[in-house]
């Protein structure tokens, strides 16, 4: 039986988890200005008697998503640099 040698530094795979990363941030981003959007549209176009409607702030934002998609940024990273060992490995072999 013949072995399939894979390596996880392929290109594939570098393009996808730089592509989720960017997806992740943007993603967060797009949200919180959809709502930030919406949360001054509603307090401008909203006029209850006796109730005053506050607009949310930056403190919406949720950094824990924008590090997270950092972090795969940087794990995106790390495989770029792999598949340029693997492939000097492969070379020198």
């Amino acid at each position: 039986m013949a072995s399939i040698k894979t390596t996880p530094f392929g290109t594939e795979n570098l393009s996808r988890i730089t592509q989720m990363g960017f997806l992740v941030i943007g993603g967060e981003l797009y949200r919180f200005f959809l709502s930030l959007f919406f949360s001054h549209t509603v307090v401008k176009n909203m006029d209850i008697q006796g109730i005053e409607i506050a607009p949310i702030g930056w403190t919406d934002l949720n950094f824990a998503i924008l590090i997270l998609g950092i972090t795969i940024l940087a794990i995106g990273e790390v495989f770029r640099r792999g598949s340029v060992l693997q492939e000097n490995e492969n070379l020198t072999v």
